[in-house]
């Protein structure tokens, strides 16, 4: 809608085709890339402004998602030749209050304690620091987090340690979960499901984790006020390392050739950062990159709102929203056989399994309390 309509035409009106919405956001993203200031010319007294970089970025999505690769390459280069945003060193602080203002977060979710909280401690936190406990990440998500010199996980690897499921991983696994026995907010995390005394043991009904796993992105572990009103950590919504892997990508999927001097400026810098440093990539076959950089995103991206996007835009939502989900592994316990609601050889404990509908599953269904009252719109 670009004017306000009678209710009498809201009634009626037909739905644009898809190419007029899609050219329509093109527009107004260009006229807002015109319009607004670069990220490095914003006055400190203005953090959390809209910047041209941002605009951009959201433009680079648009286009990667209706497959316009090249146009997607472009966008995304122009955000790098600005040459305002960097790969900070540290990747946990960008994501709490010790580092939220960092260059490399184009573009954020202000919170501010007491006027416009962000009441995620409460949702997320575990129960025994007073958190409802309701985000809870998948073992398929942590088993794509390999070792820190680079080589890929498994269960097999001597370098798993099952009593320490963060030791030698990828430092981006320890800034993202919490696992048994490890420690948030200087307290031990206990949620074996054998431990029947702690708040956090794993069970199908307690307010606790689901997975096994708990969550420790975005928190800072020294905030102690109220959880709902009191924590303003802000949620980056655009960061400067999702622009070097869609770059990559666009690069990739336009066809143009694959250079180690586009991988080292691309993804080797973000699994480069300071505190991550791991080996960097040196395949150039874009069918074996492709799988690299997927990874790579599903990983530095964690819960920053692309993965369902992305699964669209790779149309693999049959391959990987299918079957049992499960979470983490627990051999030694004695209650697994007889609590998990299924088996599995790894002893993981089952989460849920799902059926993915391609063509209905990845689409925006039109609630039907308007297509009652307008029935073009069913059309």
């Amino acid at each position: 809608m670009t004017s306000t309509l009678t209710p009498d035409e809201a009634n009626t009106v037909l739905k644009s085709p898809k190419s007029e919405i899609v050219d329509f956001t093109i527009r107004e993203l260009q006229d807002a890339v015109a319009g607004l200031p670069r990220f490095s010319d914003i006055p400190s007294s203005e953090i959390g402004r809209a910047s041209k970089q941002a605009a951009l970025a959201f433009l680079g999505r648009l286009f990667l998602a209706e497959k316009r690769y090249q146009e997607a390459s472009e966008v995304y280069l122009q955000i790098i030749n600005y040459g305002d945003n960097i790969i900070d060193s540290e990747y946990g602080p960008l994501f709490n209050t010790q580092n939220e203002n960092s260059s490399e977060n184009i573009f954020s979710v202000q919170f501010v304690p007491g006027l416009a909280p962000n009441a995620m401690p409460q949702h997320a936190y575990p129960a025994a620091s007073s958190g409802w406990h309701i985000i809870n990440p998948l073992g398929s998500l942590a088993e794509e987090y390999g070792f820190d010199d680079g080589t890929p996980f498994s269960y097999n690897d001597p370098k798993f340690v099952q009593e320490d499921m963060g030791a030698n991983r990828d430092q981006r696994f320890r800034d993202t979960f919490i696992w048994n026995e490890s420690s948030f907010q200087g307290r031990r995390y206990v949620c074996h499901p054998d431990s029947t005394q702690s708040v956090d043991q794993l069970t199908y009904s307690k307010q606790a984790t689901r997975t096994g796993f708990g969550f420790r992105k975005y928190f800072d572990e020294s905030f102690n006020g109220n959880l709902r009103n009191d924590y303003g950590g802000n949620i980056p919504v655009i960061r400067y390392a999702e622009v070097l892997l869609s770059y990559l990508e666009a690069e990739l999927e336009a066809g143009n050739a694959i250079t180690q001097d586009l991988l080292d400026q691309t993804i080797n810098r973000v699994r480069g950062r300071e505190s991550v440093d791991l080996p960097p990539i040196t395949e150039t076959n874009p069918d074996v990159l492709r799988d690299i950089l997927r990874r790579e995103r599903r990983i530095e991206l964690a819960f920053e709102g692309t993965r369902l996007w992305d699964i669209f835009r790779w149309e693999i939502g049959d391959e990987v929203l299918n079957g049992d989900f499960w979470g983490a592994p627990f051999p030694d316990s004695e209650r697994y056989p007889t609590t998990s609601i299924k088996l599995d050889p790894q002893s993981r404990w089952y989460v849920t399994s799902k059926s993915f509908r391609p063509g209905i599953d990845d689409r925006w269904p039109i609630p039907e309390s308007e297509t009652n009252i307008n029935p073009n719109l069913a059309d």
